[in-house]
């Protein structure tokens, strides 16, 4: 009976001893297992056993050059065993060391201190001799080579762990078999298509020497990196996808790639692989916009055939197609008739003799003769073709001969009645001021729309000053009429409305 007691006792303490043995070797133990200097990424991993809070440690790539880790992340620090957690930190793409310390304590080789070192691109890092030290590392001058990201399950040697052996290589938009409604810049990075539901087929090649195991395409927003689609190969099709702009990427990667699905942005791409510089495709639809002269009026009068140049500087809006071709049409006054295109900006109708004709922006893509078979037909038939828009306004130009070009001439003081009229152009209120010793007992006031309609009448009684709202007149041209009834002497003005 003694003997079995003595025989439990025994078991008893042996029981506890391996208890106590497991307890004293359970332990935290953090690693380095994905690097990527060049997405400036990081993954710690608990190794261990048991619990532990990464939050007080901290990263050193040399002396100067450190930071705690609950100072660059809001993650939870406390990782059960398994558990990694990601950082961002600015690391040398070419060449680096980085050290993981459980104190500030940077001086110090001790392996329980010195956690963990990693060095890429070149041996010798400024910690490389600490780490070899505390037993983290094997060589000074051995290091991970290849392109990041480079990833281990234990470290400790360059030779424990693994670089992303993949490339992309360069890709270009091939300019054969491109429709002329598709334009390729010359270094072939960007291409500009006409969004007119017609298809707009994009090549492209890849330059030779990309590597890795799997190919694929990426497209997103231009602007915000959002994935968009993940088309097997070219040629790419994008102009159901209206007005925008777009980046087409080429990618080489491993198998274990995470990130890669529509919806997702292309930053956050993660595993082994390699992109390509991005090109890009400007979608834009044909956008006559709105057209005026230069000081802002839709309608002038000039006077035509006296050998004199007119020249009308015109200015266009089409903010949705500032990559598109535009040119200027020239019709007749109801737009039945195409009388010409201009490419220049500067129209002179001095030539053309009387009449009314008006000038319209169009945007096109497409035209080998820049629409000049349109010459003769109405402008209705330019507006139906693909790739085509005619802009949402015109300019008439109201072409005077003989006697009618006189008003045109007249000054803005007149010798016989002494009067001003201002603001010209006039955007509400239009001022005439007569000259003080003139003694008028009425004055009659007319204004003409340039076509001869009469749009005010009104006489007022003698003031040196006489003010008359403008603001319910379209912008244009008018001609006033100031009539001084009691000596019959008529001012002839031409006014602009803004």
């Amino acid at each position: 009976m003694l003997l079995k007691k003595r025989f439990l006792i025994k078991i008893f303490f042996l029981a506890l001893l391996f208890g106590q043995s497991n307890i004293l070797n359970a332990q935290a133990v953090f690693k380095y297992t994905n690097v990527n200097p060049i997405t400036n990424q990081l993954t710690i991993t608990n190794t261990g056993n048991v619990a532990g809070d990464i939050g007080d440690y901290w990263l050193c790539l040399g002396p100067g050059t450190y930071q705690q880790i609950d100072g660059i992340t809001t993650d939870p620090t406390l990782l059960s065993p398994g558990a990694s957690l990601s950082l961002g930190y600015a690391m040398n793409e070419a060449n680096d060391g980085l050290s993981l310390f459980s104190t500030n304590s940077f001086g110090s080789s001790d392996p329980t201190i010195l956690l963990d070192f990693v060095q890429w691109g070149s041996g010798n890092q400024a910690r490389a001799g600490q780490g070899v030290a505390a037993g983290r590392w094997d060589n000074v001058a051995s290091f991970v080579s290849g392109i990041a990201p480079y990833t281990t399950m234990n470290g400790g040697s360059a030779m424990a762990w693994n670089s992303c052996s993949v490339l992309a290589g360069e890709i270009t938009f091939s300019t054969a078999g491109i429709n002329n409604t598709t334009s390729v810049s010359a270094d072939g990075t960007i291409a500009v298509i006409c969004v007119d539901s017609n298809a707009d087929p994009l090549d492209v090649i890849v330059a030779s020497g990309s590597m890795g195991t799997n190919p694929g395409w990426i497209i997103t927003d231009k602007n915000t990196g959002e994935i968009l689609g993940l088309p097997a190969a070219p040629p790419f099709n994008l102009d159901g996808a209206g007005i925008g702009s777009c980046s087409i990427y080429y990618i080489r990667y491993e198998d274990g790639i995470a990130g890669r699905v529509v919806g997702e942005n292309i930053s956050d791409l993660a595993g082994c692989f390699d992109l390509s510089e991005p090109i890009d495709v400007v979608r834009e639809a044909a956008d006559g916009g709105t057209i005026s002269l230069a000081n802002g009026i839709t309608e002038i009068s000039i006077c035509a055939g006296d050998g004199t140049a007119d020249p009308l500087d015109v200015i266009h809006d089409n903010p949705l197609a500032e990559n598109l071709s535009y040119r200027y049409v020239i019709t007749n006054e109801d737009s039945s008739e195409i009388l010409g295109i201009s490419p220049s900006a500067t129209i002179d109708l001095d030539g053309a003799g009387q009449g009314i004709c008006k000038i319209w922006g169009w945007s096109y893509r497409g035209f080998a003769d820049n629409g000049t078979s349109f010459i003769g037909s109405p402008l209705s038939d330019l507006q139906a073709v693909a790739c085509s828009d005619i802009s949402d306004n015109a300019i008439t130009v109201n072409r005077l001969t003989g006697a009618a070009c006189e008003i045109l001439s007249v000054n803005e003081q007149d010798i016989s009645l002494n009067l001003t009229v201002f603001p010209n152009p006039v955007t509400n209120v239009l001022n005439i001021r007569l000259n003080a010793n003139i003694q008028v007992s009425e004055l009659q006031i007319e204004i003409y729309s340039i076509t001869g309609q009469r749009v005010y009448n009104n006489v007022s009684e003698y003031s040196q000053n006489v003010s008359i709202d403008l603001s319910f007149l379209n912008s244009g041209l008018y001609l006033m009429n100031i009539v001084d009834t009691e000596r019959g002497i008529v001012v002839t003005k031409k006014i602009a409305k803004q």
